[in-house]
């Protein structure tokens, strides 16, 4: 429980307050460097799983699209500025 918190706090101080619509890079670890964003696999938040650390996002790479949940260490938000957002 503790490690979760843990991760969930670690998670929204790297990457802000993920909400509906947010666009974000899916890392192994909040602290991965995506090096070529025209390859990083992006996706969507569709939905804050209530009470978890989970999102449900909405992914796409290559030719292929699936709906999929992750926890928030594993879901880097693409600032606005960025070339990716």
């Amino acid at each position: 429980m503790i490690k979760q918190i843990l991760i969930s706090l670690m998670g929204t101080m790297m990457n802000g307050k993920l909400k509906k619509g947010d666009l974000v890079f899916i890392v192994h670890h909040a602290s991965d460097i995506v090096r070529n964003e025209e390859i990083a696999t992006k996706g969507v938040i569709v939905q804050e799983i209530p009470d978890s650390i989970w999102y449900r996002v909405f992914m796409s790479w290559s030719d292929k699209t699936m709906i999929t949940d992750f926890p928030v260490h594993m879901l880097k938000k693409i600032s606005p500025g960025s070339s990716a957002g």
